[in-house]
């Protein structure tokens, strides 16, 4: 099984304090801004400090968290250019995305797993902002509804031979009933029609997959009726989605319809019903089915040692397989291109947010540096997409090779006992990689106060020299132990320490 990705905890401490100075300041400029009518530089200074959050955050692996500052970061900047006006409610998400983090980082110090599923209001907040569709949790939800449908199975002679006729006659005031719903025109009347219609199929209905789905209709459409949602898009998709539904049996027959089951449509409808406070029976029943099919969110609010060793592992599963398919399917329609006409540019439509969004459900699973790079893979196809740039055999087939490396790494096996051994090794290797990162510590503080010297002057050059030294030094340590990227800044910053040091 994937286990979840883990921060640099030990790298992560160490530089705590400097990321909450980070975040104060970044405070301070949106404030700053706020109070100056949103107008003004404050606003460049607060995208500089979130550039610096950002970049520390990914160096040391707490992706989750990056996540929310990356998004913060692209509202920010808009902000900066002008392309996006600030208003109260922008300030106030971007404020209440800096307040949260601090707390986030904190749980992750304690050895909590980097999964952001708490910081997602504040984040689809920010895309709203600009104009982005939302990282949506309903990917993530009722991971168990597959099996509960496929002890549903349908047998041969259980389809009602009146659905076709039925549905044919009663879709057309379907249609009746959503136009009266969707253009608020008689908003009661339009859903007190569907609702009659999707009971008029369910009394009639012979297979128990089509009668769960009508049920779960009903009692959708009676949350909606006590006025718990807004009809946002969203909603209303689920209720077209449902018409094709509708197409399909007439089209099949009951049986045939029911055999290709529309499960992400019943997984969407349940995932909203179960959100209801309504107290009406057909609402609690269908309520109770649907948590009988999810026990994923839940399961991550567990103990972190649950999680990090890989507890409720068949759940996990279930929804690292439906990722892999939707890669898969990225990869179908990649190759078709590929051995295509490179002109045919609209064999790449929607690819692009297909993999975005398996990437943002990836980072919300605690998989973040899969993300990081399943989200570059997904710009590119962007790119694509719009033309802006035909594709070279290059480029096509570095995204080809990532979309395969994810899928490899979604389907490898892990865990049991030798999962538990590698645990057990790995926080060893951590424990000795913080005493190497606390004596490097007192070293950097050494380094500080050569600089400082340096600043206030520089006829202090020629100290320079050691400090350079001493910057090498640290580059090989932090290497040995896996920090690259500490590494790769120290290694930048070698050369002119030496020049310096030579003046």
């Amino acid at each position: 099984m994937n286990e979840v990705e883990k921060p640099d905890y030990a790298t992560l401490r160490w530089v705590k304090e400097g990321l909450d100075e980070t975040i104060q300041l970044a405070r301070q400029a949106l404030e700053a801004y706020e109070e100056a009518g949103f107008s003004g530089n404050d606003i460049a200074t607060f995208q500089q400090q979130i550039h610096q959050l950002l970049g520390t955050l990914r160096m040391v692996q707490v992706y989750g968290g990056a996540m929310l500052v990356e998004e913060m970061e692209r509202v920010g900047r808009l902000l900066a250019e002008g392309a996006l006006a600030g208003d109260e409610r922008l300030a106030e998400s971007l404020m209440l995305g800096l307040v949260q983090l601090p707390a986030y980082l904190q749980r992750l110090e304690k050895g909590e797993p980097d999964i952001p599923l708490v910081l997602l209001p504040v984040l689809n907040d920010l895309r709203a902002a600009r104009g982005a569709l939302a990282a949506s949790e309903i990917v993530l939800y009722a991971p168990n509804l597959n099996r509960v449908v496929e002890r549903e199975p349908v047998i041969p002679g259980s389809g009602s031979e009146r659905i076709p006729g039925l549905v044919r006659e009663q879709r057309t005031r379907y249609h009746h009933g959503l136009l009266g719903w969707y253009r608020d025109q008689g908003q009661e009347a339009g859903l007190d029609l569907v609702l009659d219609v999707i009971r008029r199929v369910n009394a009639i209905a012979g297979t128990r997959r089509l009668r769960r789905l009508m049920d779960s209709a009903e009692a959708l459409v009676l949350t909606l009726m006590e006025g718990e949602f807004t009809a946002d898009d969203e909603v209303k998709q689920l209720f077209s989605r449902l018409d094709r539904v509708f197409k399909e049996l007439i089209e099949k027959g009951e049986e045939e319809a029911m055999e290709d089951y529309p499960i992400e449509l019943l997984k969407s409808i349940l995932y909203f019903v179960s959100r209801s406070h309504s107290h009406d029976p057909v609402v609690q029943s269908v309520k109770r089915t649907a948590d009988l099919a999810n026990s994923f969110p839940d399961q991550l609010l567990k103990a972190p040692v649950e999680v990090r060793m890989g507890a409720d592992e068949d759940v996990l599963a279930t929804v690292f397989s439906e990722l892999g398919n939707d890669l898969a399917q990225v990869q179908e329609n990649l190759d078709l291109y590929i051995r295509g006409d490179r002109e045919e540019l609209h064999r790449l439509q929607g690819l692009g947010e297909k993999l975005s969004k398996v990437a943002d459900t990836l980072g919300m699973l605690g998989r973040g540096a899969l993300r990081e790079k399943l989200a570059q893979v997904a710009d590119g196809l962007r790119e694509m997409e719009s033309g802006q740039s035909l594709p070279a055999d290059e480029q096509l087939m570095e995204i080809a090779t990532a979309i395969v490396e994810a899928e490899t790494t979604l389907s490898r096996p892990g865990g049991g006992a030798a999962g538990e051994g590698a645990a057990a090794a790995e926080e060893e290797s951590e424990k000795h990689d913080e005493v190497v990162i606390r004596e490097a510590f007192s070293e950097f503080s050494r380094i500080k106060e050569a600089l400082e010297r340096y600043l206030h002057d520089t006829s202090e050059s020629g100290r320079l020299q050691q400090v350079a030294a001493d910057v090498h030094k640290l580059a090989g340590v932090f290497s040995v132990i896996d920090l690259d990227s500490v590494a790769g800044l120290l290694r930048e910053a070698e050369p002119e320490l030496q020049r310096l040091g030579e003046e």
